[in-house]
């Protein structure tokens, strides 16, 4: 799923990933920037650089919530994939299989038989260019 610029600036904000840099003499924020997840403030991003990434994977069960997301550099976010991260260690989780409905049951085959049919070809009329 794509996320907006504003979607990604509310989680950012939810999660405290965004620093603001003020002006020394007049206290106007200057310039805005975000912080990945993982990195914590070894380098600072701009919102369009940053991907969402769900802190419990929604192929594990995780909630569509605003407090299950965080904002991760595209090199973390690739590293982290379906993982968890529990006291600062990934921990790699299988995503749940779904059964589907169909796939318990086994389809019955007919015992009926094909006759076997011979197709007997006509001698070629066509006359070849030598």
């Amino acid at each position: 799923m794509r996320y907006t610029r504003k979607q990604k600036k509310e989680i950012a904000e939810y999660q405290g990933q965004r620093r603001n840099y003020r002006d020394d003499w007049s206290g106007r924020i200057t310039k805005v920037v975000y912080l990945c997840k993982m990195c914590h403030s070894s380098k600072e991003y701009d919102l369009d650089d940053l991907e969402v990434d769900h802190i419990i994977p929604v192929s594990i069960g995780g909630p569509e919530t605003l407090d299950n997301r965080q904002l991760l550099c595209p090199k973390h976010n690739k590293k982290k994939g379906t993982a968890i991260r529990i006291k600062g260690k990934l921990i790699r989780i299988k995503p749940r299989t779904v059964k589907k409905k169909g796939s318990t049951t086994k389809k019955k085959r007919t015992t009926t038989k094909r006759k076997a049919t011979t197709v007997r070809r006509k001698a070629s009329t066509v006359k070849r260019r030598g």
